[in-house]
């Protein structure tokens, strides 16, 4: 049994009545006024906090100007890129303003706006590419070589170009050409009668970013980063081949971001986990790219931290020598001692039988903690005994309160239902939401008398259980337990059922050779009158006769074989096989009752089978079936592999069949039918077990389904 279960079961038969008063009594013991060398040191902390508090203040003021400044110093540096980015975009405006209005552009020659692209981009080396687009997004001419095909009608440069036929400003993306973080930039190009023609795009690496950044004298451990309105890192300082292209929209700049639009502030830790004061601006739009700088908070408190810890340990050191000496007499001789009896006192209360003092026997405390000590050891000896007689009974223990709540459990029910964990006994046994009906604990609790009753559990699990009622401390409380009779009533179940079906093996029997005698001889004749000349016309009525009661005898062997002992000749046969084989039969007898069969066959392996019995076993489920429904009815005949087993499903459209006879079904002489013998399941079921095959109903309003298993090993 675990500590767990233990120390609950503890609490409520061992030291629930006593827990207020040990612990109320040993706590006014050691009340903390009660001793001089207590008030001495109360006062001495009543000024050291008095002092303490003087220059927490003071050092919260300096950390707090501190971050501040900090806070504009970073502030400054994003203020200084968000400038320069602006200064970026006009030189940018002006370089393809120019371009647009060249020859060479404005006639759309490939060949000389390549090259003129060319000479542009070595004059001007933080522009990492110039092109020409067609009104369709398609690359015309560019400054560097593509080889394929390559589309940019969906950037957003492009589209305003497009609607507002002036410069625009895109979103800071990879490139597809360079794969290097890069801004477009777009300018329309315009023919003689104003229409646009094409359209310039320019496009910008960060490296003019980096060489800002290298100019900016910003504390050790300090970062600089570009990140997109997702959270992807465009550019970032120091170890931009590192975090550039990540996803990190759960960074502290982007919470801060998402909940403040244009320039702000923030504070927290940054993507290497080291804690910085953040500032950040959008460059351009306000919905597009962020530039943040982060100073490490750690670098920005350095000097506050180190004037902090200089001045407690002087402090410190001052206060402790005077409280040394008064300090170690009162732990050592009397604060320490006293902790370890109340420490004792709790665990027992919290029903930790195991816990001990600790303390040497020596002095008046001493031989306390040996009489807590010993004290302990009995109670927990005597729980071990109780709780290892519980967990020894061969049922489910459990104990509950009012509330349905099951507040302790033995080894047999938590291996069954798992731990109980304060859960309400029906939600774990029953698998329901509320209360079961009809429960017998609300009498048991007002009348506490002791209750005994049957009920099945989730599971199918049938119990015996038997109720008491006690209260502890004024609690009331049911101790339950649960006898499992499952398999005990299975067995009873099966040996009536046995029982049965012996009585009718002996009855079949009896009667057998005065049943197949009158059949032999009207056989007999059958076959003479057959051979007669004068019967030639009606030779297929008499061999159909001769053939029903050769079926007739056959039934009445098998039902001898309900008592017969001896095992079934078995051969591989496929089920489908054989299916198909009486399909006709079966089609034919729904036919004439005015109902439909539906043969739903899958692919399944060969099995060990008598065919003749298994005959017998599908024509009694099939005409059961197509005898429980109504005209129009149809009734399905499949069969699937279902994990390690085959089986064979039957299943009609009829009302189903009630709880009460559920039970019984397999029972001879067991029928619903108005002149039914209840002989047919009883061999489906002696058929069954002989081919070590289960057979299961599943039935309700829209019908009943028998399932035959059988198993492939």
């Amino acid at each position: 049994m675990s500590n767990t279960q233990i120390s609950i079961f503890g609490n409520y038969v061992l030291c629930f009545s006593k827990r207020k008063n040990i612990k109320g009594d040993v706590m006014r013991k050691i009340c903390p006024f009660s001793g001089l060398g207590t008030r001495f040191f109360i006062l001495m902390l009543i000024t050291l906090f008095s002092v303490a508090d003087m220059m927490i203040h003071t050092f919260k003021e300096q950390q707090k100007a501190a971050t501040v400044h900090a806070h504009m110093e970073a502030m400054q540096v994003v203020r200084m890129v968000a400038s320069d980015h602006e200064m970026l975009i006009q030189e940018t405006r002006q370089l393809l303003e120019m371009l647009a209005r060249l020859p060479e552009v404005r006639n759309m020659n490939a060949a000389d706006c390549h090259q003129l692209f060319t000479q542009f981009l070595t004059k001007q080396p933080h522009y990492t590419n110039i092109a020409m687009l067609n009104l369709k997004g398609d690359i015309i001419s560019s400054a560097l070589p593509f080889t394929s095909t390559f589309n940019v009608a969906g950037y957003a440069f492009f589209q305003l170009v497009l609607q507002t036929g002036r410069f625009s400003v895109g979103e800071y993306s990879i490139g597809y050409i360079t794969r290097k973080p890069i801004i477009h930039f777009g300018y329309p190009v315009k023919g003689s009668d104003g229409q646009l023609k094409a359209i310039l795009v320019a496009a910008v690496d960060l490296a003019w970013l980096e060489k800002k950044i290298n100019k900016v004298d910003l504390p050790p451990g300090s970062t600089l980063s570009v990140l997109d309105r997702r959270g992807i890192i465009l550019a970032r300082f120091p170890d931009g081949d590192k975090w550039v292209g990540e996803y990190v929209p759960e960074s502290t700049t982007m919470k801060a971001i998402r909940t403040k639009a244009g320039e702000g502030i923030t504070e927290g830790p940054g993507l290497d986990g080291i804690t910085r004061l953040y500032a950040f601006k959008p460059l351009g739009d306000p919905q597009g790219v962020y530039i943040s700088a982060g100073i490490p908070k750690e670098v920005v408190l350095a000097q506050v931290n180190h004037t902090i810890i200089h001045t407690y340990l002087e402090l410190g050191l001052l206060l402790g020598v005077i409280f040394a000496g008064i300090w170690l007499i009162y732990h050592l001789f009397i604060l320490r001692p006293v902790n370890s009896l109340v420490k004792m006192t709790q665990q027992l209360a919290a029903g930790n039988m195991s816990y001990r003092t600790g303390l040497t026997y020596k002095g008046e405390f001493g031989q306390l903690a040996r009489a807590f000590d010993e004290m302990a050891a009995a109670i927990e000896m005597q729980q071990h005994k109780l709780l290892s007689l519980i967990d020894g009974l061969p049922g489910i223990v459990w104990l509950q309160k009012p509330d349905f709540t099951i507040h302790f459990a033995n080894h047999n029910f938590r291996q069954f239902y798992g731990e109980p964990a304060n859960r309400c006994c029906y939600e774990i046994m029953a698998g329901r939401t509320e209360p079961c009906e009809n429960c017998p604990t609300a009498m048991v609790l007002e009348t506490r008398s002791p209750f005994h009753w049957e009920q099945q559990f989730y599971g199918d699990r049938v119990y015996d259980i038997y109720e008491r009622y006690f209260s502890v401390d004024g609690t009331p409380l049911v101790l339950k337990m649960g006898v499992d009779i499952t398999e005990k009533k299975r067995t009873q179940e099966e040996m009536q059922r046995l029982d049965s079906l012996g009585l009718l093996g002996k009855m079949a029997a009896g009667i057998a050779h005065e049943v197949r005698n009158p059949l032999t001889t009207v056989r007999g004749f059958l076959q003479l009158m057959k051979g007669k000349e004068d019967s030639t016309k009606h030779k297929e009525y008499f061999q159909l006769m001769i053939d029903e009661l050769d079926r007739a005898n056959s039934i009445i062997t098998e039902y001898l074989s309900l008592a017969r002992k001896n095992k079934t000749e078995l051969e591989s046969n496929n089920l489908n096989t054989i299916i198909k084989d009486i399909e006709p039969l079966i089609t034919a007898d729904a036919i004439h009752m005015a109902k439909n069969i539906e043969v739903k066959l899958t692919d399944i392996p060969n099995l060990l089978l008598n065919r003749k019995e298994i005959n017998q076993l599908i024509l009694n489920l099939v005409r059961n079936g197509l005898e429980a429904m109504p005209e129009g009815g149809t009734l399905t005949v499949k069969t699937f592999k279902d994990g390690e087993q085959v089986v064979l499903a039957v299943k009609d459209q009829g009302p189903g069949i009630k709880p009460e006879v559920i039970k019984k079904l397999g029972t001879p002489f067991v029928t619903t039918k108005e002149n039914g013998t209840g002989l047919g399941l009883a061999v489906c079921y002696g058929i069954a077990n002989r081919h070590n095959a289960t057979i299961d109903v599943e039935t309700g309003p829209a019908g009943t389904t028998f399932n035959v298993r059988f198993s492939l090993f």
